[in-house]
C-alpha cells in the first residue's frame, strides 16, 4: 500500500504531462544522445542513464517512469525498515501512510519525479544515503560485505549525478570510514567499503573516456542569489528561478524545445526531440496543471510545501528533538550529506532553483518517518530511549536469552571483580579447599527481597510436596500389613 500511492498518484501526473516535463537542459542532453557528441555541460553519467532509456524505448517518457519507481522503492523500503512488522504496529503503519499520501498529493514531488533533471536522480541518490547511515548507525557499524556494496554503489552513482556530487561523495565516505574505523577497527569492512566506492567512482567517470565526452564545464561564481535561496524561506525579488516548470497555457515543451534550437541554430535529428503534449488543452489537463500552480504561485502554500531553506531549519529542529528523546548523537550523521549539498550549492551554483536542494525535502521526510518509528516504539516516560527503530526478527532463544524468573542477573561491576581476584591473590591454596568444601551459608547469598520471596515460596512448595508423599508412602506400607 505504501508503494501503490506514489505509483497511482505520480502516474496520473505523467499521464497528464505525458511524456514528462523538459526544460531545454533536457533538450540539450536529448539531443546530446541523438547526435552523439557528448560534452560534461551536464554530468555525463545522468545522459548515460537516459540514452540507456531511449535507445531501448525511444522516449523520454520511460525515463519519467524509471524515476517514479526509483523513489516509490526507496520511499517503500525506508518505511518498511522502520516498522516493526513483528509486533502490532498498525497505528505506526497508518501513520506512514498518511505521510506517504501526504507527500504524494504536493505538487513539487510528483511533478519532480516526471521532470527530466539530473537534480532528481541525484535527489533521490541522496536520500537512500542518508537512510543507508541510519541503518549503519542501528547497526552500530557492525554491517557486512553485502551492505557495504550497497552503500559504496550508492556513494559512488550519487556523486556522478551532479557538478558538486563528487564533493559529497567523497567526504561522506570519510565520515563513514572513520565511524566504522572507531566503532570495530578490527573488522577490515572499514576499509573494503572505500576501496569498492573508489572503484566504483573510477569505473563511471571512465564512462567520459569511453564516449569522448568534452569538456564544457565552466566554473559558475555564487552570489547573494543563492544564499538567499539556501538561507531564505520565501522567495523575493532576488530569486529568479522557478519551482518546477509547468505555465498557465501548458505549452512548456514547445517553449523548451523552440528556445534551445533555436540558441544552436538547429534542427531536431530524432522523434524523441520533437516532443509535444497529447493532453494540453484537455479538462483534466487544465485540472491538474491549476491545481499544482495553485500551490506554486500562493506564497503561503509555496512556502509550507516548496520552500528548501523552512526543511532546512525543520530537519535541524527535528534532529534536536530526537536527540533530547535518544540522547544519541550519532543521529545528526544522517543529515551529513544533505549538509555537504547545501554546501556544495553556496559554493558551486550560480543559479537559485529549488531543484538544487531538493533534498533538502526529501531528508526531512525521511527524518518524519524516522521520528515515527521511534514514538511508536519506544517509552517516552523513560528516557532517553532507543534509537534503533528497525524490525525486530524473532530468534531462537539460547540459554543467554532465556528470561531469569527471579530478575535480571547480578552483574558485578569491575572494581568489585579487580577486589575479588586482588583477595585470591593472597590466599594460600589450602585456604581456597578449605574455603570451596565449607558449606555456603544462606545469608552469603546477596539477594533482594523479590529473590527471597520467590525462593521461600519454591521451599515452602518443596516441604509440601516432601510431606504429601512420605504420607502416601506410609498409608500404602500399612495396607500392607493388614494384608
Amino acid at each position: 500500500m505504501i508503494f501503490i500511492v506514489p505509483i497511482l498518484i505520480f502516474f496520473m501526473y505523467l499521464f497528464i504531462y505525458n511524456p514528462g516535463i523538459l526544460t531545454t537542459e533536457s533538450f540539450n542532453q536529448l539531443h546530446q544522445i541523438a547526435t552523439g557528441e557528448f560534452n560534461n555541460g551536464q554530468p555525463f553519467f545522468h545522459t548515460f542513464i537516459e540514452m540507456i532509456f531511449l535507445k531501448i524505448f525511444g522516449s523520454p517518457l520511460y525515463i519519467a517512469i524509471f524515476q517514479i519507481l526509483v523513489f516509490s522503492t526507496i520511499w517503500t523500503v525506508i518505511c518498511k525498515y522502520h516498522r516493526d512488522d513483528s509486533s502490532e504496529s498498525s497505528n505506526q503503519f497508518i501513520a506512514q501512510f498518511i505521510v506517504t499520501l501526504i507527500i504524494c498529493l504536493i505538487p513539487i514531488n510528483a511533478v519532480y519525479s516526471i521532470t527530466l533533471w539530473k537534480e532528481i536522480l541525484f535527489s533521490y541518490g541522496l536520500l537512500f544515503l542518508c537512510f543507508l547511515i541510519k541503518m549503519m548507525i542501528d547497526k552500530q557499524g557492525q554491517i557486512d560485505l553485502k551492505f557495504a556494496i550497497i552503500m559504496a554503489v550508492t556513494i559512488a552513482i550519487t556523486s556522478q549525478l551532479s557538478p558538486h556530487g563528487l564533493l559529497i561523495g567523497v567526504i561522506s565516505l570519510i565520515v563513514i570510514t572513520l565511524y566504522l574505523f572507531r566503532k570495530n577497527r578490527d573488522n577490515k569492512i572499514f576499509l573494503i567499503l572505500p576501496a569498492i566506492a573508489i572503484v566504483c567512482i573510477l569505473l563511471i567517470a571512465s564512462l567520459n573516456v569511453i564516449y569522448d565526452v568534452d569538456d564544457m564545464q565552466k566554473s559558475g561564481t555564487h552570489d547573494l542569489k543563492t544564499k538567499a535561496m539556501v538561507f531564505g524561506i520565501t522567495r523575493n525579488a532576488n530569486w529568479d528561478g522557478q519551482v518546477y516548470y509547468i505555465f498557465e497555457d501548458g505549452a512548456h515543451l514547445k517553449e523548451a524545445r523552440d528556445k534551445y534550437f533555436k540558441d544552436i541554430n538547429q534542427t531536431p535529428k530524432e522523434s524523441y526531440e520533437s516532443l509535444t503534449s497529447p493532453k494540453l488543452g484537455q479538462h483534466n489537463y487544465n485540472a491538474v496543471n491549476s491545481y499544482a500552480l495553485a500551490f506554486k504561485n500562493n506564497t503561503v502554500l509555496d512556502t509550507l510545501f516548496n520552500s528548501p531553506a523552512l526543511y532546512m531549519y525543520l530537519a535541524i529542529i527535528l534532529l534536536g528533538f530526537m536527540y533530547y528523546i535518544t540522547r544519541s548523537k550519532e543521529l545528526f550523521l544522517v543529515y551529513v550529506p544533505n549538509l555537504l549539498n547545501i554546501i556544495g550549492v553556496l559554493i558551486t551554483s550560480p543559479l537559485n532553483e529549488n531543484r538544487f536542494l531538493y533534498g533538502n525535502l526529501l531528508v526531512f521526510y525521511l527524518l518524519t518517518i524516522i521520528f515515527i518509528g521511534i514514538w511508536f516504539k519506544t517509552d517516552k516516560t523513560a528516557l532517553p530511549v532507543s534509537l534503533n527503530t528497525n524490525k525486530t526478527t524473532k530468534k531462537q532463544e539460547s540459554p543467554e536469552n532465556i528470561t531469569n524468573p527471579y530478575g535480571s542477573p547480578y552483574e558485578p561491576d569491575d572494581d568489585y571483580m579487580n577486589s575479588i581476584e586482588s583477595e585470591l591473590e593472597d590466599l594460600t591454596l589450602d585456604e581456597i579447599n578449605s574455603m570451596l568444601d565449607r558449606p555456603i551459608q544462606e545469608e552469603e547469598i546477596p539477594m533482594d527481597n523479590t529473590i527471597q520471596k520467590e525462593l521461600q515460596s519454591t521451599d515452602s512448595e518443596e516441604e509440601t510436596s516432601s510431606e504429601l508423599v512420605d504420607q502416601i508412602l506410609k498409608e500404602i506400607e500399612m495396607e500392607k500389613q493388614d494384608k
